[in-house]
Formats: C-alpha cells, structure tokens, sequence
C-alpha cells in the first residue's frame, strides 16, 4: 500500500547551523499545500507530526494549519466576533461581559492561554481551575469561569479552531467533590471572633457590615447584594434572593435554582434588627431599592488627608468584596487575632450550630436550609469534619464545643 506521506530532508538546510531541515509531503493535495514550508528538527518529529495528522484526516478531524492559533488569541477574536456584539446589543449583562474578560486576563497570565487551541486537553483546563482553586477562588467563581470556557471551546469548535471540547460539564465538581472546609477550629472559636469584633472600625456600617456576618452566615455575595426591601422589619425576616460575585462587576445577580435556594428566609436576630434600624435612621442612602450596606459615613469622605478625588472617597456607593477585606484585615492586624477571611465568618455560623443542633439528620437538614445549599449533601461534604467532630464526646473535643 502506498504511504499517505512521504519523510524527507532538505539538503542546504541540514548544512545550516541550528536549521530546521526535515519535512512531510503528503498526498493529499490540501495537505501537501498546508505543510509545502514546515520544517522539523528530527524526522521522528516529522514521522510523529505526519501520523497525527493524517489520522485527524481519516477521522475528518483536521484543522487548518492557519487556524493553529494559541488560546490567548482565539479568545480575543471569540470576544471581538461572539461576545462583544452581545454586549453592544444589550443582550449581555454588565456583569456576566465582565466575567468573560476577567477570564481573558487569566488565560493571558496562565500556560492555558500559551496553548495552541487544538493541542488543549481535559486535564490542561483542569490545571488551569485546580490553580485558579489554589489562589483562593471559590467553587462558584470557577462554576462562573468553566461557563465562560465552554461557550468559548463551542465556538472554537464551529468555527474550526479545534476538533473536540475540552471542557466536560462536571469537571469543576470533580475539583471540590472533596472539599471539606480544612480549617482551623480555633481561628473561628468565640474568643477569636470576639477580639476581631472589638477591633472593628467603630463607624456604624462596619460594625453592622460584621454583626450581620456573625448572626445570619450569609455568605460575602449576598450580603453585599442586599436591599432594604429584603429586610421585613414587622415579621423579623430577611429574604435572600441576589447575590454579587468576586471579580466580575457589582451589579447583582438573581440567584441561581440550581444552586441555591431562592428567597431563602432567615430570622432577623434582635441585636441585628436593633443595629439596622440604627442604620437606616443615619444613612441617607435607605430608600427600598438601594443597597444596604451603600458606604455612608466621614470614613468613605476624603480618607487620611487624600484629596477628594481619592479613590478612598467612595461614599453612595455599593461595598464592596474589598470593603469587607478592608474592614476585617484591619480589625486582625490591630488586635493580633488568628487571620481569617470574611467567608471564614459564614464558617462560624454553620459550625456552630452543626456543633449544638446537628445530632440528627433533621435538624441538619434545617441547618442545611438556613445556610442556603440546595441538597443536605452539600453541608455535610462542606462541613464533614465538623460533623465528625460531634459524633466524639471527649473532654478535648466538648471543650472545643464549649467555646464556639
């Protein structure tokens, strides 16, 4: 049978120092065309590129050779030709816009983006969320940029860039399927929240901004995301039901079904409705629709001596993920507490209660909805270690108990 290609060397350029000489002439004419001025270093590289391709050709898997391009810059042309357009038509949100050109600047800053296109495999993406994982970034936040890639690695594939996807639907939950909360019990012991609570700005809206933490276990998204319209003062109730997310914008999002539970309920605990009335009676910013935690106060005017155009003058504008860094950083480099983050503050919350009321599968199942996870699964893969720490009744342990 005769070969579909054919492995040769280029005489005057095997004398040149350094040169690339060995080539592939195939068959096919299309083919011959492409690679008519390719050039490889050795001939098993030549042998290796040549089966690969033709393989590609028999299997109708071929990209052009001119559409070999690295991630980085198919995903400037997938803006400019797909998402740009949507954006300019109002037929994408700020918000969402924002979170496709974060994504760019992180495949420009990883070996992802280096990538030529068709070459990218499973694993590669899975590499690019594992370190995006490492950096801190939360399950939700990479759930946001995996959607980003797919519609991304779709559009690459019709328009030829690439002859399969990447990128499979639960590859981010392969990431966290084991991802219970490893942190340090006594970082968010009473004690040490207490003394971070003592150091915190005393202006009414930090210190409300920390009370609302401790006392609901919000997470950071939707307690940003909160308006006074969420809030029913005659029923003590907050309902959730937005949420903000970090990195992409500060507009909010309607929360989804498939992850969290819509217009969740949660008690408005008397310290907290008395620090929220004090708030809404100071704040000029306490109409239905605005937000409640807008900064307001002499600390977000003209900070430390800074002109007005200081970027600390942030005041009638919505906190920010930086706001609620800003606020606890602080109060732990003041008072030498253990460092935590403001997510470790929901920790709080949901450890103490599965550590006094989650000895049954009911009530972990309240304790499931008042956090807001949509299955029971969820709390118990999260906070496995918590619960596992209820089942021993040792000293060691229920003084541990004791002081959450």
């Amino acid at each position: 049978m005769r070969s579909p290609y054919k492995i040769s060397q280029r005489q005057f350029r095997a004398k040149k120092k350094g040169w690339s000489s060995w080539t592939i002439t195939f068959q096919d004419p299309k083919l011959k065309a492409e690679y008519k001025d390719t050039y490889f270093k050795t001939r098993d590289l030549a042998e290796a590129t040549a089966k690969e391709i033709y393989k590609k050709k028999v299997n109708n898997k071929i990209v052009p050779k001119a559409k070999k391009k690295s991630v980085d810059n198919v995903y400037s042309v997938f803006m400019e030709k797909d998402i740009d357009p949507l954006y300019d038509s109002n037929q994408m949100s700020k918000d969402r816009y924002s979170r496709y050109v974060f994504v760019g600047k992180l495949l420009k800053q990883h070996d992802l983006g280096k990538m030529i296109c068709d070459e990218v495999r499973t694993s590669d993406v899975s590499d690019f969320y594992r370190d995006n994982k490492s950096k801190g970034r939360s399950r939700k936040t990479i759930q946001n940029h995996h959607s980003c890639l797919e519609r991304f690695f779709v559009w690459c594939q019709i328009q030829d860039y690439i002859t399969g996807r990447p990128t499979v639907k639960k590859m981010v939950r392969g990431l966290f399927q084991n991802d219970s909360k490893s942190f340090d019990i006594k970082s968010i012991s009473e004690e040490n929240i207490k003394l971070i609570q003592e150091n915190i700005f005393d202006d009414t809206f930090s210190q409300l901004m920390f009370l609302m933490a401790i006392k609901t276990g919000m997470r950071a998204g939707e307690q940003l995301a909160l308006t006074w319209s969420d809030i029913d003062f005659d029923n003590d109730v907050i309902t959730i039901n937005k949420n903000i997310s970090e990195g992409e914008g500060t507009k909010a999002d309607k929360l989804s079904e498939s992850t969290v539970i819509i217009g969740r309920k949660i008690p408005l605990n008397p310290d907290l409705k008395k620090a929220l009335l004090s708030w809404k009676m100071e704040t000029k910013y306490s109409q239905e629709d605005k937000e409640v935690f807008t900064r307001y106060g002499e600390r977000f005017k003209a900070y430390g001596g800074a002109s007005t155009s200081s970027s600390y003058n942030y005041e009638g504008q919505p906190a920010s993920y930086d706001s609620l860094k800003y606020i606890l950083h602080n109060a732990i480099k003041k008072s030498g507490a253990r460092s935590i983050s403001w997510h470790s503050l929901r920790h709080y919350v949901a450890s103490k209660l599965i550590l006094t009321d989650g000895d049954s599968k009911d009530n972990l199942k309240k304790i499931s909805l008042f956090l807001g996870h949509q299955q029971i699964a969820t709390t118990e893969r999260v906070y496995a270690h918590v619960i596992a720490l209820n089942n021993y009744q040792d000293e060691k342990t229920l003084d541990m108990v004791a002081s959450l």
